[in-house]
């Protein structure tokens, strides 16, 4: 039975398409190095002789991820040689083909649409285990809208933005980021009967004399 064949290649080797429409921001590349810190390099790029077809993205945010020393990884925590991407060669598609997929590529999963209960359950239940729900895409005020709809407005239905606050924390290391994990844990074990991390936190400090 044929197999799917990856290949690593030097980042610095795939050219981009000069005519790629789909654009990407500075804040959206660091989410994806975010998530490939995470979760590994999930999606190996699309590319050919000519360059990349589809993961321009993707190897922005490697490039991103290289620059500062990091290892990238395989989903199953197998190093990718450093400063390469996993690649999927198309070769064998008409210049037809490859200009109409990088197209397709992009809009396709534009035209998906969510379960909004299912979505809101979600995001809910991973919450639950204090997970980085920025990792999921989503920003702070969307996952305000999302999993709490209604909060933050007035009697007038105008927003009351004093109501949700939405933060990102940036850690140094892993080493802080697993004890602020940590202590999110001890926090909900402590206040199994508040419902948000706020609230959770608002009582370690009056119960620790900070407030």
């Amino acid at each position: 039975m044929p197999t799917m064949s990856i290949e690593f290649r030097p980042i610095t080797e795939l050219t981009p398409y000069a005519r790629n429409a789909r654009t990407h921001s500075d804040e959206q590349i660091e989410q994806i190095a975010a998530s490939m810190s995470e979760f590994g390099w999930t999606n190996p790029v699309l590319a050919d002789a000519d360059g990349i077809v589809a993961g321009h993205g993707r190897v922005l945010a490697a490039g991103l991820l290289y620059a500062q020393g990091a290892i990238v990884r395989l989903p199953d925590g197998q190093e990718i040689p450093k400063g390469c991407a996993p690649v999927l060669d198309c070769t064998g598609w008409s210049e037809k083909q490859r200009r109409a997929y990088i197209l397709a590529d992009n809009k396709l999963a534009l035209n998906a649409g969510w379960d909004s209960e299912l979505l809101k359950l979600e995001l809910h239940a991973l919450g639950e285990t204090d997970f980085n729900l920025a990792l999921t895409g989503f920003s702070g005020d969307e996952l305000s809208g999302i999993m709490f709809p209604g909060a933050g407005k007035d009697g007038d239905g105008e927003k009351d933005t004093s109501f949700v606050i939405s933060y990102n924390i940036i850690f140094d290391d892993d080493q802080q980021r697993d004890a602020w994990y940590d202590f999110l844990k001890r926090l909900k074990s402590a206040y199994p009967d508040l419902e948000t991390v706020g609230a959770r936190l608002g009582a370690y400090l009056g119960d620790h004399g900070q407030i």
